[in-house]
Order: structure tokens, then C-alpha cells, then sequence
């Protein structure tokens, strides 16, 4: 998340996980265009339809998945990995080197083609949230944050994580990349350098290389060529080269050498998703011209007084109408708020009876979208300040001494009481310790 707290001012930011090659959650089914080299059928070969709603460029084959929950395959075909298990319960796809995976409703991941490292022997059991394949490695993300590797690098750094993904490439070169929830980025394998601090949302780990786009929409390469300018950026996918999608549902790609037209990806808008391999590109258009929310509005929290500004980003056939609401009602200028039927909603000055969740509905002549709620609180301060503290005094033994303290601060407020700088919990005669008023009964000697 990115947020930027410049005094008087909160602006609320998108905030976007991209795990592996799951596709972000504004993906609505539809077609799918590739480009680039074609020699096994990477282009040529994609599948028919206008159902599709995830795809994974691998090595030299693609993976497809389809709104009905099955799968697809095509391009090169060694050792099977282009024929994909049956079922229709799948959720997400990640193809490799030679090794594809995919992720089931319960969880639970299933792997196919090469398995000379051990890369299609996944975990057991459910919970799995994310997938990521590389050349010879498999990568997993657990609902609980914690990561899994196995094949040929089973490094997996330790923490709480948002998003995977890792290198289909070079073997010698193989990185794997995570992304915190503090939207710092965590590099497993020798290369380049990642960027240091926070404000990532989304990660690809291309040849040797890294590709990360900020909270803001721009975007950051290590180890690779230097990406286009601008902050209008919602999708990234990294390989032998680097590409990305515009809000505006356009192309781009670069650091490639084009050998192939891999630097040449279709022109005009209406793509929505996108995933590169060695040497082509794949990518979703949408079949829709029903509104599709790009960027959704972020929460955050201000001072009385702060202007609050949020942002929807959303594509469609023209024109799109917006109603921005507030707890499920809708809103009109007034009162401090403008911007109400336009994609920007602009709060000032802020009140803590503005407090709430936010969403916006984008309608055309097609249908309509909600964003997802953006949860703004408003409180005099950001961090707790004591406004009155607990006042000592002197208790007969067997008596009941009560301590309160009153603070203020952006809720919700967490209390921690203590005796001489340790913590206390309630049990015995102390009752309590994480609330506002802090009981002992019946006071004892030792409670001095």
C-alpha cells in the first residue's frame, strides 16, 4: 500500500497483490491474443473463446484457464506439459520451463510435465492462495502469508507474504521473488539487487532480472533494461523480455531484442491481463464492453481537518457514469465532499462523521461495477496520545484498586497495562490488562 501522509493531505492508493501468474481480480473472461515467437505454437495455437479468465506463458507452451474452472494447453508439448489434467475446479495456472501448475478451489496445487527436480511434487494438503513456476522450481503462497519452494531451489524466506513469482529462464540464473505485506520486495537467488523500502504491490522475475511497480503505478527494473515512464501502470509481466498494461487496457514491452517481434505486442486497448514466456507474450482482451475496474479505491486513515482523496480507475465502452457511496448510500456534493459522480471523490475538510466505508458503482449502456469498499477513519490524531493518565494511591490489603486512562487516536486503540515495565494478563486478581480500566481485587502486598 502507498499512501502518502504530506501534512493536510491523505491520499488513498490502490492496493493490488499480483501472486505469480493469477491474473488481478478485475479479469473478466475473454479472448486470448499472443505475439512474438510462434516456432512450437505458442501464437498461433491459443485456444478459441471468449471465456477465459487466466493465462501463463511458460517456456515455449501456454496454459489457459477458462470462467468454467478448466484448463487449456498448447505450444510444445514435452513431457506432456501441454496436456492438462481434467476438472473444472481450478482457480489459477503457472507455467514453467517444462513443468506447469495449477491451483485448485480447496487449495490444494496440482503439477505436471517435467519432474527431474522434484518440481511436480507439491505439497499436500489445502490453504495454497498463489503459485509460481520457474525452470525447475515450484513456488507456493499460503493463506496464513508463509511461503513453500520445492524442486531444484527450495529456498523459501521466512515471514508474511502477498505475492510470489520466479524465474522460467536460465537455471543458473533462477531467482525467486516475494512481496511482503509491508510492500517490500525479498530476492532468493544471486543477481542484481532488488530495491530497498516499501510501496510495491506487484512483482515478475524475469532472465536474470527483476520488474516491480509501485503503489503509485510507476515501475522499477533491476538487472534489466530501463522501463517506460508514467504511473498509469496496472499489470506487469517479466520473462526474456518485459512488458506491462496500461490502464487505458493498452501494450507495451521492452528489453527485448526483438528478434522474434516479442517487442512488438498488439496495438490498441481492451486487454486486461497479460504473461510472457522465452520469447512471445500472451494476452487477455476483454469480450465485455461492460465496466471493468481497474485501480479500486484504497482506505486510509486522516486527521479532523485533512483533505481525503480516493480514486477508481475503470475501463469500458464509453461513456461510464460513477455514483461514489458511502456505507451503501449514495452520495452528492455537499458538506465537504465533491466529486461524487466523477472517478476522483475528494473529502475536505475531513470529519470523523465521514468515518466509513466508500465504493464507487461505474455503469455504461452495458451493465455496471462496484469497486471494492475503501474504509476511510478520521480521528483528531494518528497515533494514541493519553489525555488523562492513571492516578496511583495507597489500598488497604484485601481492597479493590481500579486504574483508567483515557486516549485518543485513530481506532481502534489497543491497551497493554503494566508493573514495573512487564506485562500483565488478567487471571488471579487482575482483571483488565488489555481495556482501558485495569482492576485488582483483592489488592495484596505485592502488588505495590
Amino acid at each position: 500500500m502507498s499512501t502518502n501522509f504530506s501534512p493536510g493531505r491523505r491520499t488513498c492508493a490502490l492496493t493490488v497483490a499480483i501472486a505469480s501468474m493469477c491474473l488481478p481480480a478485475f479479469v473478466s473472461a475473454g479472448t486470448i491474443v499472443g505475439w512474438g515467437d510462434d516456432m512450437f505454437g505458442e501464437v498461433s495455437g491459443t485456444p478459441a473463446g471468449d471465456d477465459f479468465t487466466a493465462i501463463s506463458a511458460g517456456a515455449f507452451f501456454g496454459l489457459a484457464l477458462r470462467s468454467d474452472g478448466s484448463l487449456e494447453g498448447w505450444g510444445i508439448n514435452w513431457y506432456n506439459v501441454a496436456l492438462v489434467p481434467p476438472g473444472n475446479d481450478y482457480i489459477a495456472i503457472a507455467a514453467g520451463g517444462f513443468h506447469a501448475l495449477a491451483l485448485k478451489q480447496d487449495g490444494s496445487i496440482v503439477a505436471w510435465g517435467f519432474n527431474g527436480h522434484g518440481e511436480c511434487e507439491p505439497p499436500s494438503g489445502g490453504g495454497f492462495v498463489a503459485i509460481a513456476a520457474g525452470n525447475g522450481t515450484s513456488f507456493a503462497l499460503h493463506s496464513d502469508g508463509w511461503l513453500v519452494a520445492w524442486g531444484r531451489n527450495q529456498d523459501a524466506p521466512a515471514g508474511s507474504y502477498l505475492a510470489i513469482d520466479c524465474d522460467v529462464f536460465d537455471a543458473q540464473a533462477e531467482i525467486k521473488l516475494a512481496l511482503r505485506t509491508d510492500g517490500s520486495i525479498v530476492q532468493v537467488g544471486s543477481g542484481p539487487t532488488p530495491p530497498t523500502g516499501g510501496g510495491f504491490i506487484a512483482i515478475a522475475a524475469g532472465h536474470s532480472h527483476g520488474l516491480a511497480q509501485r503503489g503509485n503505478g510507476s515501475l522499477v527494473v533491476w538487472g534489466g533494461g530501463s522501463p517506460p515512464a508514467g504511473n498509469d501502470f496496472i499489470a506487469i509481466a517479466a520473462g526474456t523480455f518485459d512488458a506491462a498494461l496500461r490502464a487505458d487496457g493498452s501494450l507495451c514491452a521492452w528489453g527485448g531484442g526483438n528478434e522474434y517481434g516479442e517487442m512488438n505486442p498488439p496495438s490498441g486497448g481492451g486487454f486486461q491481463a497479460l504473461s510472457v514466456g522465452v520469447y512471445f507474450g500472451l494476452a487477455l482482451a476483454a469480450s465485455s464492453t461492460t465496466p471493468v475496474i481497474r485501480r479500486h479505491p484504497q482506505g486510509c486513515a486522516a486527521i479532523v481537518g485533512d483533505q481525503v482523496d480516493f480514486s477508481v480507475v475503470a475501463t469500458g465502452q464509453p461513456p461510464l457514469t460513477y455514483q461514489w457511496r458511502k456505507d451503501g448510500v449514495a452520495l452528492s456534493d455537499a458538506g465537504g465532499v465533491s466529486g461524487t459522480t466523477t472517478a476522483n471523490l475528494t473529502i475536505f475538510p475531513a470529519q470523523t462523521e465521514q468515518s466509513g466505508a466508500y465504493d464507487v458503482i461505474v455503469t455504461n449502456a452495458y451493465g455496471s461495477a462496484t469497486s471494492h469498499p475503501a474504509t476511510l477513519t478520521v480521528g483528531t490524531c494518528l497515533s494514541p496520545v493519553i489525555t488523562t493518565g492513571p492516578t496511583g494511591g495507597a489500598v488497604l490489603e484485601g481492597g479493590t484498586l481500579s486504574l483508567s486512562v483515557i486516549a485518543d487516536g485513530i481506532p481502534p486503540l489497543d491497551y497493554q497495562w503494566r508493573k514495573d515495565g512487564q506485562h500483565l494478563s488478567d487471571g488471579g486478581h487482575y482483571a483488565g490488562t488489555t481495556t482501558a480500566t485495569f482492576t485488582i481485587h483483592p489488592v495484596q502486598r505485592d502488588d505495590a
